[in-house]
């Protein structure tokens, strides 16, 4: 069952400096371990999911901020252990411009890495970064279904859709992170694909129009603190 996160964030562990921007990367490592050592849990797959409801007012440059952000971002995922982080725009903008954020990414990670893993015995393994759109979705499920028929399968469950579905996509989302939206307490996933969302947590952070630190560890932090009970 997908839970999203509304409860309200422990002030005190999470009491940080709002003046901490992009540039302080030596403040935010250091931040990061301390936050290591208060959550009880990293997901091990995060999605950020930018909101399609102010699509056509961003312009040029506002689509290159958030994606350096979603750079930064990757860096802060290395640094708890994250394994693989994947964006999702409906729009398709982003993936328009795949290749230049796939450079950039990878090398802002590179580069924060050789800075924070020096006397380092092990480096840890580099996340795995993916782009998503709506293409991904529906659409893709469809296309999934197709290629079943096609492979003339026979009896046909739950487990054997599961399978054909991640043949080619990303892992399930333990966490989503919405933001870039208008203000509302509903959630709109804009087509995310449905199928890998059954049991992820989402945070619903629509009225936020940067991914800072702040908005990146309070999630995490709710995260920690969720209990997801199974029903039989």
């Amino acid at each position: 069952m997908t839970t999203v996160l509304t409860e309200t964030t422990d002030q005190t562990v999470l009491q940080l400096n709002t003046k901490s921007t992009h540039h302080n990367q030596p403040g935010v490592h250091r931040r990061i371990q301390f936050d290591k050592t208060h959550l009880t849990k990293i997901p091990q797959h995060l999605t950020i999911v930018v909101s399609r409801e102010l699509s056509s007012t961003r312009s040029r440059k506002d689509w290159e901020k958030l994606m350096y952000d979603i750079s930064i971002a990757t860096c802060w995922a290395w640094d708890f252990g994250i394994k693989e982080i994947s964006l999702y725009d409906a729009s398709g903008v982003i993936k328009s411009m795949s290749i230049d954020l796939y450079k950039q990414q990878s090398t802002i990670l590179h580069d924060y890495i050789v800075e924070y893993n020096k006397g380092e015995k092990t480096r840890p393994p580099v996340v795995k970064f993916s782009i998503l759109s709506l293409e991904n979705g529906k659409s893709y499920v469809g296309q999934v279904a197709q290629q079943m028929a096609k492979d003339n399968l026979g009896p046909i469950d739950v487990k054997l859709v599961d399978k054909y579905i991640h043949m080619n996509s990303v892992s399930d989302p333990d966490l989503m992170i919405l933001y870039d939206g208008l203000p509302h307490n509903y959630v709109s996933l804009d087509g995310y694909p449905p199928w890998h969302i059954r049991l992820t947590e989402i945070a619903n952070c629509s009225e936020y129009h940067t991914l800072n630190y702040h908005l990146f560890s309070k999630c995490l932090y709710r995260f920690s603190k969720v209990q997801q009970r199974f029903g039989h």
